[in-house]
């Protein structure tokens, strides 16, 4: 506990550091460290990438879970662990094909109950479902899993898929990874709107821009919601490590187009206060 807490007092001074300097600090609420990341960047390389791009916190999953495991064992405060449910992937290619059928197959959630054992995890996913694909006895065990442990589902996602996930249980809190990706911003204000326990990362999320600011209706949704929208980098394949720096430097141009509070909240606060240690 100790040495968590000086961790945590250190990585709170790196924060202010940089808040004090103008430049953001960034809680990463979608870093991946899959099978073939970790093999190219060993967890010093990947840990220096995140210093570089003043990312203090981050959300990691990886495929298979191995990565995630890794980084949560160096740091335990600093890498929040979510468990991802593919279980067969080892490469790309299987990857793909569990892709199109791991909601269906009933050993994912035996797969899950083992894995949650270790003790480590704060949610499941990232997972990719769609429209009906989540209208599964895997996918409703899964929302019931995420309820009694008190777990945060992160769902790449349609908004079909996301209201279903809702329907199953009201009192599940869902993370919408890429906040739908490209589902139109009346959507989204229709989703937040319906359901107060969804947050929207950002990563890949198309229109948040226009010109060179922020689009009129990401700024309507940023000042309606701002506490319910986070970061991400999103490092689903390896050559996307090294353009962390960047992608946190891309996030904070257009972050300085937002007041200031709720620039911030987005940056690092609402992460931090939705995984305080």
């Amino acid at each position: 506990m100790l040495i968590v807490r000086i961790v945590s007092v250190a990585l709170s001074v790196i924060a202010l550091s940089a808040v004090a300097q103008d430049k953001l600090p960034l809680f990463d609420c979608h870093i991946h460290y899959s099978f073939d990341a970790s093999e190219a960047y060993p967890p010093a390389s990947a840990v220096k990438l995140l210093d570089q791009a003043g990312i203090g916190r981050a959300v990691v999953s990886s495929t298979p879970n191995d990565g995630t495991i890794k980084l949560h064992a160096l740091d335990p405060e600093r890498f929040i662990p979510f468990l991802r449910p593919y279980r067969k992937a080892r490469d790309a290619s299987s990857w793909a094909a569990e892709r199109q059928s791991w909601y269906r197959d009933p050993e994912t959630l035996t797969f899950i109950e083992k894995e949650l054992a270790r003790g480590i995890y704060r949610g499941i996913g990232e997972f990719h479902v769609n429209g009906d694909e989540v209208d599964t006895p895997v996918m409703r065990g899964i929302v019931d899993i995420a309820v009694k442990r008190h777990l945060w589902l992160m769902a790449h996602s349609d908004a079909a898929a996301i209201e279903q996930l809702f329907a199953f249980n009201p009192r599940v809190s869902v993370i919408w990874a890429h906040t739908g990706m490209s589902e139109s911003d009346a959507v989204v204000r229709r989703v937040f709107e319906k359901h107060p326990a969804l947050v929207g990362e950002l990563s890949h999320r198309s229109g948040i821009t226009r010109g060179n600011g922020i689009s009129p209706e990401w700024r309507a949704l940023f000042l309606r919601y701002p506490e319910r929208f986070v970061y991400g980098s999103d490092t689903w394949v390896t050559s996307r490590w090294p353009e962390v720096p960047a992608l946190a430097e891309a996030a904070r141009g257009w972050l300085a187009d937002l007041p200031r509070a709720v620039a911030e909240n987005i940056a690092f606060r609402n992460g931090e206060r939705l995984f305080a240690p």
